[in-house]
C-alpha cells in the first residue's frame, strides 16, 4: 500500500501477501514490480521489516537503523 503511492485508496483485493517459511513475498496487480520482505529482530521483543521492490531481500547487505530517532 505504502510503496505504491496509493495507500488506502489501493483496494484490499489488488494484492496478497504470501507467507512461504522465511520468504515473504507480495502478489500484487498494481506494476509489474516484484515486492519482498523480511522481517529482523530488534531486540527480544520487537522485530522490524524491510519491504524492497525487483530484489530479494539479501541477509549479507548492511544495513543501519537507529531506533532511538524512530521514538521522536
Amino acid at each position: 500500500m505504502k510503496a505504491t503511492g496509493l495507500g488506502f485508496g489501493l483496494a484490499l483485493d489488488d494484492f496478497c501477501i504470501i507467507l512461504n517459511g522465511d520468504s515473504i513475498r507480495v502478489e500484487q496487480s498494481v506494476d509489474d514490480r516484484h515486492y519482498y520482505f523480511k522481517e529482523y529482530p530488534a531486540d527480544r521483543r520487537y522485530k522490524f521489516s524491510v519491504c524492497l521492490a525487483d530484489k530479494t531481500p539479501d541477509d549479507n547487505e548492511p544495513y543501519r537503523i537507529r531506533f532511538t530517532e524512530m521514538r521522536k
